[in-house]
């Protein structure tokens, strides 16, 4: 008989393997969770290759024409090309190509690199274009510097921290407020004339007389040195002295005496002030494949390390921390899963007999360490917020097997069998039922491994964490289970139960005998009556999703959560105005918290020249905004939407600001807007037309606030051409565009490294005649001849309304138009598809565009189309398990009826607790599938 034993009969009959084989689970298991990672989000690679091109001084429409559009017709038939969306705007094109998920992305980038280099006809005064592959950070918190002081005494302690927090650890740092820094060399068309001369020839003399300049070597050996120039200028005084040759003699001339040099921060950058005071921000992050409460570590100790020598006047505010996100939810998630453990066990004790129920108490810590092994060896896994949710939806598997095998032992022994052939009987005779219920769970996920795009990657989580814990789960349910259930058999008394279970015993029979037997028995003789009862509720629950009684909110992601007031100013708006009206609304900020409580708003930051529009940064002297740093839930009166609902009512609009925009950031998916709607033609003017006409039909919908789109009214141009003088004297449209650049734009001479810090050397005309238009026509513009004339005599200017930005998305011009929805007063998916059959598809026929979803719209359908299929899919699967486990093509159909039943029991409880249907929810619908099915197939 020795010879046919099983591993199991191995494993029951051996003193010492179960003990080992679980000594060696926990300890594999606890090395794994302290190697593993832990963060908020699953880390996902995004496939997304970036094109940065940057041409000074040309408007959106240049851009558009002689660069983005050569490089997309280069990138169109690019092979697993998924999207591709680029923005034109002054003086700079960005393009963004997202690729199928499991794209190589290594050669994605090579290929990329090379179809942009195959262009031949870009500008030649353009830079260099930058080709880079997305990198993916995780944000970890921000951090405000302020002073009393001067930008200038900030910046070099600023940069100090920079590179302490660097070589502690902390992977990225991105600055706001930091100013880039330049030595502007500013000569008067005054002195042009008088020199007769040009800016460009004053910018190759500077470049050609400021320089390091390296020449090999000399001699040989020992004796052997190395020739260097070292005339670089790199401070203002030593630019002043710098002496350039500019008189037709070649006479040198001082170049201080003819221009004002000055070391400054470069125009239009933003200007940062926290309550009052100078501030530079820090964002601050990390890699996803690094630790978040590690890296939340390093930052506290930074900061405890940091305090004792901070200059007097100097403050450091953290504030955004992602880590205390991640606390919080992994603290509900623990007290969640603790409460579910604690009934676990009570119901383990009152069902099962006391060292019986241990050993099953027992398998669940072994089993979730032992899977956590497998998710980090197998999958290189990280803990997440989704990976624990996984592990305490997987709770009642490892119960569920374990309390399967015990019984059907505790059953044997009863029955009159040995401790050990109890226990080995036991696990061999459920071994085909466990196995069965373990696949039909996995089978309810396994269709969320076709869900694709961004979704996909994160959900990729669940299938994996419950196919660990299932693999230890069966592991431990027959290899180590057996043995200690032989151990409690051979101590246990197989007819006296002690009294305490004979007492339960008798009040749970005779609930069954008295109330469940005859309510089934009723069931069983009017089947017909109990169909249409089971059929009905099914009815009820299908009339409550498609009437939107229980909506859907497919909501994802979570990060702080952030109060903005964005706003563009109009042209005509003077420094006083913009001033003013910043002002007013931290007046009105400061009112709204205090009516609410005056805990709310722990900061705020005021930016100047930068705001966050139609989801990008705009930066200019027309922006500016106000960021207010808002209270953790605990601490809190009011939520960020209530907050900014009321701060609304007080905020009037001057005719001087053109745009104004009060929203909630980061929370609920991460600040994106929950409608987002694309349009796409062939013309700026009809998209825009019809992008104010779909924005003017979302915000007349209840609860849609901050409606906008991506296609501001732009700025107003002068258009340049050479009349007939012009070209008599043989200036050409480029010589006169390059001279013109040189004069409003800044030619740049040279760019250096100082203390951390990249300074760039230009040569421009001075700030008072490049402010003012009446400038213009009297600009000294030098002709082949060396003759100077004024651009009046030789070029015709005329004004038009020019364009700022141009979108295009898939090779079409587009515009998306965006709103933010108050989920107390309405549901955006509604909304959308309203909007789709109304007066969206009215204004396309119009003005025969072409529209479709994008951002948050576009995920949450794609979640609904790939959902549906994967139900599909997963009905498919566990009938044909169910087919091979029960060899009948009709006896799964019988226990697949509770599928239904059971999703009705889900939708009438998101009734009952007054919540959506989340992307949460519908996952949890694929693992209540798998429970139905295997309770179901118990009663078989």
């Amino acid at each position: 008989m020795a010879g046919s034993q099983t591993l199991i009969d191995l494993f029951v009959r051996h003193r010492v393997a179960p003990n080992l084989v679980m000594i060696m689970m926990i300890l594999s298991g606890v090395w794994a969770a302290n190697q593993i990672n832990l963060q908020l989000d699953p880390s996902v690679e995004f496939p997304v290759v970036t094109i940065r091109a940057t041409w000074p001084g040309a408007s959106a429409e240049d851009v558009e024409q002689l660069i983005v559009a050569p490089i997309e017709q280069q990138l169109a038939n690019t092979v697993d090309l998924s999207s591709m969306r680029s923005t034109s705007s002054t003086g700079a094109a960005q393009i963004r190509l997202e690729f199928v998920f499991d794209t190589d992305m290594t050669r994605a980038l090579d290929t990329v690199k090379d179809r942009v280099a195959q262009v031949r006809n870009f500008p030649p005064d353009m830079e260099p274009i930058v080709v880079s592959r997305a990198i993916d950070y995780e944000f970890i918190a921000t951090m405000a510097v302020s002073a009393d002081g001067s930008l200038a005494e900030l910046v070099p302690l600023v940069k100090s921290m920079e590179r302490d927090l660097y070589s502690r650890g902390i992977e990225r740092i991105d600055f706001d407020g930091l100013p880039e820094e330049e030595i502007a060399i500013q000569v008067g068309s005054a002195t042009l004339v008088e020199l007769q001369t040009s800016l460009d020839r004053i910018a190759g003399e500077v470049r050609s007389r400021s320089l390091d300049a390296p020449a090999g070597t000399v001699g040989r050996g020992q004796g052997e040195m190395q020739l260097r120039a070292l005339d670089q200028r790199r401070a203002v005084p030593e630019f002043d002295n710098l002496e350039v040759a500019l008189q037709p003699d070649g006479r040198l001339v001082r170049l201080g005496d003819i221009a004002e040099i000055d070391r400054r921060a470069k125009a239009g950058q933003a200007k940062l002030t926290r309550n009052g005071k100078t501030t530079i921000e820090m964002d601050l992050y990390r890699l996803t494949s690094s630790d978040a409460l590690m890296a939340a570590r390093i930052l506290d100790q930074w900061q405890q390390d940091i305090q004792t020598d901070l200059p007097a006047g100097v403050e450091v505010n953290v504030y955004q921390e992602s880590w205390t996100l991640l606390r919080d939810q992994l603290q509900v998630i623990w007290e969640n899963g603790l409460s579910g453990l604690v009934l676990v066990v009570v119901t383990l004790l009152l069902f099962l007999n006391g060292r019986v129920g241990w050993w099953v108490m027992v398998g669940i810590p072994v089993s979730f360490l032992f899977a956590t092994l497998i998710y980090y060896g197998v999958f290189a896994g990280s803990i997440n917020v989704l990976a624990l949710i996984t592990f305490i939806m997987a709770l009642g598997i490892v119960v569920d097997d374990a309390i399967v095998v015990s019984e059907d032992a505790v059953t044997l022994y009863q029955q009159g069998l040995s401790p050990t052939d109890a226990a080995a009987g036991g696990a061999k005779r459920m071994l085909v039922p466990v196995l069965t219920s373990s696949l039909t769970t996995m089978a309810a996920f396994v269709p969320l491994l076709i869900t694709g795009g961004e979704m996909g990657a994160i959900i990729m989580t669940l299938p994996m964490v419950l196919l660990c814990v299932i693999l230890a789960s069966l592991v431990e349910c027959f290899f180590v289970l057996p043995g200690h259930l032989k151990h409690s058999l051979e101590k246990m008394s197989r007819q006296n139960p002690d009294s305490f279970r004979s007492r339960f015993d008798r009040k749970f029979f005779q609930f069954r005998d008295r109330y469940y037997r005859p309510l089934l028995d009723r069931a069983l003789a009017a089947p017909g009556t109990t169909l249409c009862l089971a059929i009905g509720c099914v009815i009820i629950a299908l009339s409550l999703l498609i009437s939107g009684r229980v909506g859907l909110n497919m909501v994802t992601g979570v990060s702080p959560e952030m109060l903005e007031a964005n706003v563009r100013f109009s042209a005509q708006a003077s420094v006083e105005n913009r001033d003013r009206f910043m002002a007013f609304l931290e007046q009105t900020m400061n009112a709204t918290d205090k009516e609410l409580g005056g805990v709310n708003v722990t900061g705020f930051i005021t930016k100047f020249n930068s705001a966050q529009l139609n989801q990008e940064r705009q930066t200019g002297n027309q922006f500016a905004s106000l960021r207010l740093e808002y209270a953790w839930e605990e601490t809190r009166l009011a939520s960020p939407q209530e907050f900014v609902n009321r701060w609304r009512e007080k905020v009037s609009r001057p005719p001087y600001v053109e745009e104004l925009y009060l929203e909630v950031t980061g929370g609920a998916n991460n600040g994106r807007p929950d409608i987002s709607l694309v349009l796409r033609g062939r013309d700026v003017p009809t998209l825009k037309q019809a992008s104010e006409e779909l924005q003017a039909a979302l915000g007349s919908y209840p609860g849609v606030s901050n409606v906008y789109d991506n296609l501001p009214y732009g700025k107003d141009q002068v258009v340049y051409s050479l009349n007939p003088v012009g070209k008599s004297l043989g200036i050409s449209t480029e010589s006169l565009g390059r001279q013109l650049r040189a004069a409003y734009n800044g030619q740049r001479v040279q760019v250096f490294n100082q203390n951390d810090t990249e300074v760039e050397v230009s040569v421009t005309l001075p700030d008072v005649e490049r402010d003012h238009m009446v400038s213009l026509k009297q600009l000294p513009i030098i002709t082949p001849d060396g003759d100077m004339v004024a651009l009046g005599m030789i070029a015709d200017l005329r004004n038009r309304s020019g364009i700022d930005v141009i979108n295009h998305s898939d090779g079409f011009m587009s515009v998306v138009v965006s709103a933010t929805v108050d989920p107390r007063q309405n549901n955006a998916d509604q909304i959308v598809t309203h909007i789709s059959n109304n007066a969206l598809a009215e204004i396309r026929d119009r003005y025969n565009l072409t529209s479709a979803l994008d951002g948050v719209t576009l995920q949450n359908q794609q979640i609904l189309d790939t959902m549906k299929l994967g139900a599909l899919l997963t009905v498919i699967f566990i009938y044909l398990i169910l087919v091979w486990s029960f060899a009948s093509y009709t006896w799964p159909l019988a226990v697949m009826t509770a599928i239904p039943l059971g999703l009705t029991g889900a939708v009438i409880g998101h009734l009952v607790m007054g919540y959506d249907l989340g992307a949460m929810s519908l996952l949890a619908f694929f693992s209540l599938t798998g429970i139905v099915v295997n309770d179901s197939i118990i009663l078989v």
